[in-house]
């Protein structure tokens, strides 16, 4: 087995606590629906609905964003979001089935193989984006590449290997398994 150099110590890595993992877990979640509430009463509302000009609304408002009765259901579910994500992303990748490349989705990130010409490639990055924009979802494409960093691996297309991928600056976390 290779073996590798990461350029940090795994000896210090921090252990959350049960506790603090889940916490942290709720807190991003919440931060999240609330995103979610203001884009819909934005989106219900373009005017603002009945908003005083001096408060201060939006994305980054402090604020607690109203309650929308279209999403009550979302938000109780809300804590399924893994399994929504996962679901979205097997809707796309039906939609996507008609290009006949291979594709693989996460949550946050994607990876496609296709030995097509730089304009048959163009044409595929055109459909994706088209796609993903019908269903509301932004995305960007580098095409071509040779190395590629998907999720937690490395891989050299050329050489043909593969290595442990860490995002600069990232602190290695580790949850032992008897925690999640």
């Amino acid at each position: 087995m290779n073996q590798f150099n990461l350029g940090y110590s795994t000896k210090n890595i921090p252990i959350p606590s049960r506790k603090g993992y889940l916490t942290a877990l709720i807190n991003k979640t919440e931060k999240f629906i609330r995103s979610v509430r203001w884009r819909t009463f934005f989106y219900l509302n373009p005017n603002g609905g009945k908003i005083r000009k001096e408060e201060t609304y939006g994305f980054r408002s402090s604020k607690s964003p109203p309650q929308i009765p279209e999403l009550k259901e979302f938000e109780v579910d809300g804590y399924d979001g893994a399994e929504t994500c996962e679901l979205v992303g097997t809707h796309i990748l039906s939609q996507l089935q008609h290009l006949g490349i291979n594709i693989g989705l996460y949550p946050d990130d994607g990876l496609a193989v296709a030995h097509k010409t730089p304009r048959q490639t163009e044409f595929f990055k055109k459909e994706i984006c088209r796609i993903f924009k019908e269903n509301n979802l932004k995305i960007t494409i580098e095409a071509n590449l040779k190395t590629v960093n998907f999720l937690d691996i490395s891989m050299d297309l050329r050489k043909e290997s593969y290595q442990p991928y860490m995002k600069p600056n990232s602190i290695p976390l580790y949850i032992h398994r008897r925690l999640a």
